[in-house]
This record gives C-alpha cells, structure tokens and sequence, in this order.
C-alpha cells in the first residue's frame, strides 16, 4: 500500500522537508492557492486549492486513497489541517476546539482554565487602550494575527498613545501582557495515539524595544538539559489540557530568571518552514516533520530512522538563521549571492520578496527580504559565518530615478 502525507501549502523553505518524504518512499500530495508554487515540482500530486477549503481539498484527495496525515507550516492552514485528519480518520483527535490557538483572546482564557503559566492580561479596545490601566512595561498584539504583526512593547501611556493612532484602522481589539523577563525558545512536540515525543528546541532572539519581531536564532538551543526538559514538560502539559491524541504541537516560551517556563503562544504545527524543515534538520539532531510521519507510519520508521542518522554523521553541531532587512524603495535583488553560496559555512539564501516588490522599513514580519542560515562548529563559529554574510550580501533598491545599494544590516 501507498503511503501518503498531504501537505496544505508550498513554500521555498518547505521543499526539504518535501524531498525528504519522498526519499523515503513516501508521496506527497500538495496543495496551494498558487498554481506555480515554489514546491510544485517536490510533489506527488498537486492540487490548486486554498489551504482552508477543507471541503474542497478532501473531494480532491479522497479518490487517491488512504493518507497518513495531513500538515500544514502556517497557523491558519494548521487549523484546517487538524480537521481534514479528523475527516480522514473518522474521530476526534483533541477535546479543545482547535481554533482555540489562532484567536489570542481564547487562547489566553484556556491557558488560564488549564493551569499553564502564562503572562497577564487582558483584550482592550485599542482606541481605550492608552486610559486602560496596566502595570507597564506591557506588550501589545492584536487579537488575530501572525507574523509579528502589530506587536509592541509599550513603556508607558505616551507609547500606548503613539501605538493607538499606528494601528487605528487596521484592527480594533489588542492583547495587552505584562512583559516577559528571560530567554526566548521555540518547542517542538507531537503527540501520536495519545503520547508526547519531544522533536526540537531553539534559541529565538528580537529587534530592540519597541519593536518585537525575531531577528536570528541557533538551533539547537544553548538551554541546559534540565531547562529543555521543562520546555518540553510544559508543551506536553498544554496538548494534554487541549485532549489532544494525535497531531504536531509547537510552543513560544520564555525561560525566566529563576527557571520558571512562560508559554507565550501555541500552534498546531511545528514552527515555520525555515527553522523545521532547513534549520534543525542541519543540526542533525531533529527532522520534525519526518521524524512525526515516521512515528505515524511505524512500517516507514525503519527507513526514516536510517535517513536520519546518515544526515547526522555528516550534519552540523549549530545552526543560525538571520532575517535579510530591508531597504526602502524597490527590490532589485542581491548583490553577492555568489560569494555567500559558495562559502561551506552558508545552508542557503530564501528569498521572499519578488523583484519590483516595494520594501519598507521593517517592524514586522511582512517586511521580510527573506533569511539566510549559517552553521558551525561551535555558537561562535556560526556567528561568525552570518557576520561574513552581513558584510557581503547587499540588498539592492531602487528609487524613482536612482539606485541605492544598502548593506544588510
């Protein structure tokens, strides 16, 4: 019989992960709203359908026969993927309502039902939100959104006024939270029939205050082992409050202080297409995705698992990954791709944004060039490869009637 894994959405970054199923033996049935999506060609079958049209994509996949699961890299496709395996396996896979971890308002209510450790706070509306009364500093995020988008650190009532007239228009409700003292971490888990396995942690770092977007991280993480241990505890404590038996499950926390583990966010899927399909299967240690169909598939855990220990024999001991900022005006490309892709300290360039694309000053995610990701022996030898891609790749715009190389900064 066929093994199957279905894949709602297509990007660059995805095709490692893609490749890697199929190296195996298993096919890949992909979906995507844009007919040339970059992953087109690492699949199977493909079908032009939007991530969230649940309906459409299982009358399409149906007639193919069975599929081990189906994954999505994003938050809102995730949430659909949970449904298709729930159609396709005929049951319930999680008691929690699994839209619970797009909405931030809800998600917050059942951190606080269940007992997971979380920052206080509440939703205001966001013209109010400077006569609210906090305990600043605060960190403010709508309600529905992803990306970094809209999230700021606010100092005080001067910030939260300046913050209201940014965003008046563009959402109507903020999460307001006391700001978070300590280390940043992606978790990586999923649980299957019921049981947790644990499937990576990174170190996650941000722009300076007052913006809060991520800016680089290592994989794997410098946590100590009893650290990581409470990381993966913690994640494992929030899928089992959420009832959940079968599907991946990845978490934002801080480490504070004195040790205690804060949970800031929670998704249905592993964290994004770079940091699990590029950045931690370069470490050697972890391939989330793989490593999850594997455990799904026992009859394929044999060939995944001799996959996965040739690339370690020859992977990385640390992996850095960097955004590429931009420069405003109009993306031109990258001057001194050559150099960088030539050097064995550098995994890749992604590149996001499409030529004639306008960039602006960045402040979140949807300003992004795209990433770039480093390895090394060592933290410091890492940081030192991403300094020689800083200083040799350039960003290069044009504005009207003049061209302007930037360094990546």
């Amino acid at each position: 019989m066929t093994d199957r894994v279905l894949v709602l959405g297509g990007p660059l970054w995805a095709a490692t992960s893609l490749k890697a199923l199929r190296e195996v033996g298993i096919q890949v049935l992909l979906t995507d709203v844009d007919p040339e999506c970059p992953c087109r060609r690492h699949s199977d079958y493909f079908f032009n359908i939007s991530a969230t049209d649940v309906e459409g994509i299982l009358r399409a996949v149906r007639p193919l026969g069975s599929i081990a699961v189906a994954y999505c890299g994003n938050d809102f496709g995730a949430t659909a993927a949970h449904r298709i395996n729930e159609a396709l396996q005929g049951r319930s896979l999680m008691d929690a309502d699994p839209s619970v971890f797009v909405d931030k308002e809800r998600m917050k209510s059942f951190f606080a039902a269940s007992g997971i450790a979380a920052a206080a706070g509440r939703v205001v509306p966001l013209d109010n939100i400077e006569s609210e009364s906090f305990v600043y500093p605060v960190v403010a995020k709508p309600v529905a959104a992803s990306g970094a988008v809209g999230v700021r650190f606010l100092a005080d009532t001067a910030a939260a006024a300046a913050y209201a007239l940014e965003f008046r228009g563009r959402f109507s409700e903020v999460l307001v939270e006391q700001a978070l003292s300590g280390t940043q971490h992606d978790v990586n888990g999923c649980f299957v029939d019921g049981r947790f396995h644990p499937l990576g942690l990174a170190d996650r770092f941000f722009a300076e205050y007052p913006l809060c977007y991520p800016t680089h991280g290592y994989a794997p993480s410098s946590l100590s082992d009893q650290h990581a241990q409470s990381c993966w505890d913690t994640l494992e404590a929030v899928g089992n409050a959420a009832g959940l038996v079968t599907g991946p499950l990845k978490s934002d926390v801080f480490v504070a202080p004195n040790s205690a583990v804060w949970t800031v966010e929670v998704g249905l899927r592993f964290h994004g297409d770079i940091m699990s399909s590029i950045v931690m299967p370069n470490t050697g240690r972890w391939f989330p995705l793989l490593e999850y169909v594997g455990r799904l598939l026992p009859g394929r855990f044999a060939d995944i698992e001799a996959y996965l220990a040739d690339r370690r024999r020859s992977a990385s001991q640390v992996v850095r990954w960097d955004v590429i900022p931009p420069a405003p005006g109009i993306f031109v490309g990258l001057s001194g791709l050559e150099r960088v892709e030539t050097n064995p300290g550098v995994v890749g360039v992604f590149v996001s944004k499409k030529k004639g694309a306008l960039l602006t000053d960045m402040c979140d995610n949807q300003a992004l060039v795209g990433f770039f990701v480093t390895r090394g022996a060592s933290y410091d030898e890492c940081a030192e490869q991403a300094a020689f891609v800083m200083h040799n790749l350039k960003v290069q715009v044009e504005a009207p009637g003049t061209e302007d190389h930037r360094p990546v900064r």
